[in-house]
């Protein structure tokens, strides 16, 4: 077996941890017309100053950790490549901001990636009002810092801006989902077509065993250019399809019961509780006698489902929660899917 081949995809991620390589994917991509390249290859041109080649290069051959940038790199629809252009023209707005330095730093490190890229909208979005804004400033005289300053008539506000974090049952969901689907969804984009639903959350030995199945199919359609299913029933279909045979995509898709996309196994949380203890956990860094704000962006569960009482009582929960503190004076959440839609305004 020679390494251009081999499973674990050594070449195709080398490949893939260039700039070029995807520079080059979308200049000859159909998906996209001329306007539209143009801007996303201008985006991703402004997005190569701040995460250069060496970086990129680097987080993906190590994969210790998954980067955002890398998910949103790997996938070539049109909303993916569009969220690129977007956070690249945002960074370019904001990069002398005092402190952006901080940001970048904490953006390029996939631990802390989580926290920062909120406090990027927080603080384009203040700019963008036409305030006077600081990132990272201090809070009196010791080592504590908010996230954010904004002058507002002439008056010093601060702000916590951060993510609703994912629960552990989310944790444990989105890790099964990520070893089973990542690399393989991006690693032979252009080779393979990669189709699945994952219908619980897995231990990491039964991920193992997937895993060399999964890896043994895909090989084996490189190989004969056809497809490939693994499948137990309630835990995983997966369907591994050659580009060769794409226009028989949805017939095999109904062969074996399954629907397009790839998918992972779901999960229940209790958004309210969880928003409730992360607004105490966030006033914590606020100064105790200044007018300060906590924004939280967050994808909510029920923000896309039945809502039911769900508003009511996550209002009366921020509303007790603001009134149990004489330094706040908002409480927001944003949902992420709505982020672009709103904008502050002075």
């Amino acid at each position: 077996m020679t390494q251009e081949h081999a499973p674990d995809g050594s070449e195709s991620r080398t490949r893939l941890g260039t700039w070029q390589h995807h520079l080059d994917y979308i200049r000859k991509s159909d998906s996209f017309d001329d306007d539209e390249k143009a801007r996303i290859l201008s985006g991703l041109s402004k997005l190569r100053e701040f995460f250069p080649d060496d970086w990129f290069s680097e987080v993906v051959q190590t994969g210790r950790l998954r980067h955002p940038l890398v998910s949103y790199m790997s996938n070539y629809a049109p909303w993916s490549q569009s969220w690129l252009v977007d956070f690249a023209e945002r960074l370019g707005y904001i990069k002398s901001v005092p402190g952006f330095d901080k940001l970048l730093e904490r953006l390029k490190d996939p631990e802390q990636y989580s926290g920062a890229e909120p406090e990027s909208h927080g603080i384009y979005r203040l700019r963008n009002a036409g305030f006077d804004v600081e990132l990272y400033p201090k809070i009196g005289t010791g080592k504590r810092k908010a996230d954010l300053r904004a002058s507002i008539d002439d008056s010093n506000y601060f702000f916590e801006v951060t993510s609703l974090q994912p629960s552990l049952k989310a944790v444990a969901a989105s890790r099964t989902f990520d070893l089973l689907t990542f690399p393989y969804s991006f690693m032979f984009h252009g080779e393979v077509i990669v189709q699945c639903k994952i219908h619980k959350v897995l231990a990491e030995p039964r991920i193992g065993e997937l895993k060399n199945k999964i890896e043994k199919a895909i090989e084996e359609v490189r190989q004969n250019m056809k497809f490939a299913y693994v499948g137990e029933p309630g835990i995983i279909d997966y369907l591994i399809v050659h580009n060769e045979m794409a226009s028989q995509l949805d017939a095999l898709l109904s062969q074996f019961g399954m629907e397009r996309g790839v998918s992972g196994p779901a999960f229940a949380v209790d958004d309210v509780r969880r928003l409730e203890a992360k607004f105490w956990d966030e006033v914590r860094q606020l100064p105790k006698d200044k007018p300060s704000v906590i924004v939280i962006y967050g994808n909510l569960t029920y923000f896309s489902g039945d809502a039911g009482d769900f508003y009511n009582a996550l209002a009366y929960e921020i509303e007790d929660t603001v009134y149990a503190h004489n330094n706040l004076i908002m409480g927001i959440i944003i949902h992420a899917a709505c982020q672009r839609h709103h904008e502050v305004r002075k």
